[in-house]
């Protein structure tokens, strides 16, 4: 069971190191505007997203019951609001009122117009949902090139690389983690691509490309939504494929025919279950084979000498 406890954690660990080293690579190269011509616009589009969702839930504090002043000065005492410009008005009438710059009726009737200002201003749940579905539209357009990016380096690291390092990562490698065929042979260049495919949501990446260009904006958002909860589903599956299948293979390695091994420094498999090389119990196997064919061979041995014997007497 500790040997089982010890796999998992250096699959999870030699998976957060890689994961980790090709995200730094990638993060520096779609950040950059000389290899991502989109990263302006991206950044552009998500500035405005993020300060429209702001300025929806800043509006719609209290439950977008703020009617009338009484319900601004809740508001404000309640959730601390310092930054919402309804605020910063009200707040200024109400120093006026106190410093007897204007009267109580003058703070009524101004007060009055501010919430009158404030209700046309706040965005309906449809409006919001319209906004939010135009901006992620344009977010997700703008980010292709990071996609490709992605989806490049990605496949040059766990593919060319690994391929070409006989099943190991850097992350496999400090782990002593190999990919290996399901006979124990060398992993292939095409085995390693299914893995991929399936391992590092590369299906969601070119589906959900493919949608940019092909849904319209109104649909966008609920197609979307559906493409990532399938992404996540199918995370969940290969996760839950990897506990409790007999040999620790998830759905990525059912499909590609492939088994991630732990190695001793010498390169060779080891047994879960009994924490040797896989070459120590194939000596121990062919040892005690020799062993009962001796022993096999002294009973007959015995038998034929017993035989003799009955027959001399």
């Amino acid at each position: 069971m500790l040997r089982k406890i010890d796999y998992f954690f250096r699959r999870a660990a030699a998976y957060s190191i890689d994961i980790l080293l090709i995200s730094i690579v990638i993060n520096s190269l779609i950040t950059s505007s000389k290899v991502n011509f989109q990263v302006d616009d991206y950044n552009k589009y998500y500035s405005e997203y993020y300060q429209m969702y702001l300025s929806y839930y800043e509006h719609n504090y209290n439950n977008g019951e703020v009617k009338t002043c009484d319900d601004f000065k809740n508001a404000i005492d309640t959730y601390k609001l310092t930054e919402d410009k309804y605020v910063s008005k009200y707040e200024e009438l109400n120093e006026s009122l106190e410093d007897e710059k204007i009267t109580k009726e003058e703070f009524d009737k101004n007060c009055s117009s501010l919430v009158n200002e404030y209700q046309e201003d706040v965005l309906s749940k449809d409006e919001f949902k319209e906004k939010e579905n135009y901006y992620t539209y344009h977010l997700e357009k703008n980010y292709v090139v990071a996609y490709i990016i992605n989806f490049v380096i990605t496949l040059l690291y766990f593919v060319l690389f690994q391929g070409f390092t006989y099943g190991q990562t850097l992350g496999k490698k400090i782990m002593r983690l190999k990919v290996v065929t399901d006979e124990g042979e060398r992993v292939s260049y095409k085995q390693l691509l299914i893995r991929s495919v399936f391992l590092f949501s590369i299906i969601y990446y070119v589906l959900e490309t493919i949608a940019i260009f092909v849904v319209p904006i109104k649909y966008f958002l609920y197609i979307y939504n559906s493409l990532l909860f399938l992404n996540s589903l199918l995370s969940i599956i290969i996760i839950i494929s990897i506990i409790i299948s007999k040999n620790s293979k998830g759905l990525h390695g059912l499909v590609s025919k492939t088994k991630v091994i732990l190695i001793d420094f010498k390169g060779n498999e080891i047994d879960l279950e009994t924490g040797k090389s896989v070459v120590e119990l194939e000596e121990e196997k062919k040892l005690e084979e020799e062993e009962n064919k001796k022993k096999t061979v002294r009973k007959k041995t015995k038998k034929t000498s017993s035989k003799m014997e009955n027959k001399s007497k």
